[in-house]
């Protein structure tokens, strides 16, 4: 069995900018803010997935992410390509 995956030790700035984020108005935020506490505090991703109410995918992916973008992993971003190809 493959151990858990969880996020990294949190700072106290990017406690108090995820525990902010539990107010957002923005769905993204507020459900990225939920998984990466729940995975701080050592809950599994299939425990955050039925919790939150979405995939253990999905939690990973959250998790994965911040790993490497940080508090900018809270943002949704384009879903368009990067360098668009002129018609």
């Amino acid at each position: 069995m493959r151990p858990a995956t969880l996020v990294r030790p949190l700072s106290a700035t990017e406690s108090q900018a995820l525990h902010a984020g539990l107010h957002s108005r923005d769905a993204f935020t507020l459900r990225r803010c939920q998984i990466l506490l729940a995975s701080a505090r050592g809950h599994s991703a299939a425990a955050i997935a039925d919790i939150i109410g979405c995939t253990p995918q999905a939690v990973y992916k959250a998790i994965w992410t911040f790993q490497a973008e940080g508090l900018s992993s809270l943002t949704k971003k384009s879903n368009g390509p990067e360098h668009p190809r002129r018609a």
